[in-house]
């Protein structure tokens, strides 16, 4: 028996188990259930790490360009340069354009869709419809809006959203149970008259030049739930008790954008 090279002799990094140069290259682990889960855990690790030490590198550029306007502010509202948090979100190019047709075409007929199917069944009593609300993950943090407004939707560009707005024959449902008075027509009006005169290209159709036109109860429920990595580090990092102001700054290409500032009352 020839005995291969050293570089191509290889061992499972999870169990040391003896493995083939072909499984060293791809999928890098031996295949066995146990070492799958921690090839998935390994890997959700370095993504993490990667996103961190990106995130440390953003927050470095946020307060090269923006610190000295932001303690300013705080030393005007009588706010410790200690007691200030300086974030950052992603930085989202803007640009807005009459809705195209294909994009409002699709949405409408998706939104005909879910509605007729919704309609099509008894009207839900209370606790038949699942779905995910604010309530059941807490309410949001109060910096949650000036971050999604100093970020101004990246998450709201997913291909998704642009075309059907996340909605589901779930959140037709429940509409129903919440506003049994109005028809499927109803429903597909209210949404209809809510598309905006212009929105943001690429992004969801009711993405508008202030964000999203629809009010929190009209819009799906990843909108109201979903958590970006920068939002769940705020949370991990704000200490409400040793904080009194949080600067939060658009990053992209390693270039500051935009600033907003919350501030506590001090009197």
């Amino acid at each position: 028996m020839i005995t291969p090279p050293p570089n191509l002799q290889a061992q499972c990094p999870y169990c040391d188990t003896p493995i083939t140069v072909h499984q060293k290259i791809n999928p890098g682990y031996c295949g066995a259930a146990e070492c799958l889960h921690k090839h998935a855990v390994h890997g959700d690790q370095l993504h993490r790490a990667a996103w961190l030490e990106k995130y440390e590198g953003d927050v470095a550029v946020a307060k090269e360009r923006f610190l000295p306007e932001i303690e300013a502010q705080a030393a005007e509202a009588g706010i410790a340069s200690d007691r200030i948090y300086v974030g950052a979100v992603p930085y989202t190019v803007t640009r807005m354009s009459p809705l195209p047709e294909d994009q409002r075409t699709a949405y409408l007929t998706h939104l005909s869709e879910i509605t007729e199917t919704a309609f099509a069944s008894a009207l839900p009593g209370a606790g038949d419809v699942k779905r995910t609300v604010d309530a059941q993950q807490g309410e949001p943090h109060p910096w949650n809006n000036a971050a999604c407004g100093t970020c101004r939707g990246r998450c709201c560009k997913h291909q998704g959203g642009r075309y059907d707005a996340f909605q589901t024959v779930e959140h037709i449902q429940h509409m129903r149970q919440t506003r049994p008075e109005m028809s499927a027509d109803d429903i597909i009006a209210h949404f209809t008259n809510a598309l905006p005169e212009v929105s943001n290209e690429g992004s969801c159709v009711f993405h508008g030049p202030q964000g999203c036109v629809l009010e929190r109860t009209d819009r799906a429920d990843v909108c109201n739930t979903f958590r970006c990595d920068a939002l769940e580090r705020l949370a991990e990092d704000i200490q409400p008790d040793t904080v009194d102001a949080i600067a939060l700054v658009s990053v992209g290409d390693a270039k500051a954008h935009d600033m907003n500032i919350l501030m506590k009352r001090t009197e």
